[in-house]
């Protein structure tokens, strides 16, 4: 009976979950809509892979024409998230825009090109 090698099962896991990636923000848009799972936990499964990421391929992600103009949305959220009269709609509104870019950046890092 041939074993399965501890390592090699790791590296499939590891695959596994890079190519989920993109999947794995869904859990931060139902937070924002229904509240369930906590908020919190459902950062925490959409962050997992880029550590992973960062360790097996040294970089956390392929660098697109849209990095800039990201970046400066970014900002420009962050900086209405702070001057917001209304807390409670900026809050939700922020969580949703970050988790479409970490969907953006997980459909990246699993293209074919």
């Amino acid at each position: 009976m041939d074993s399965i090698k501890p390592k090699a099962m790791l590296s499939r896991l590891g695959a596994v979950l890079l190519q989920a990636q993109p999947f794995l923000t869904f859990p931060v848009f139902l937070s924002v809509l229904q509240g369930v799972p906590p908020l919190w936990l459902s950062w925490l499964i959409a962050i997992i892979p880029w550590p992973l990421r960062f360790c097996i391929t040294g970089h956390l992600t392929r660098r697109t024409p849209f990095d800039i103009p990201i970046l400066i949305l970014t900002a420009g959220m962050l900086l209405g998230f702070f001057l917001s009269p209304d807390p409670q709609l900026s809050l939700p509104v922020l969580h949703t825009y970050l988790a479409c870019v970490l969907l953006y950046y997980g459909v990246v890092n699993n293209s074919c090109a």
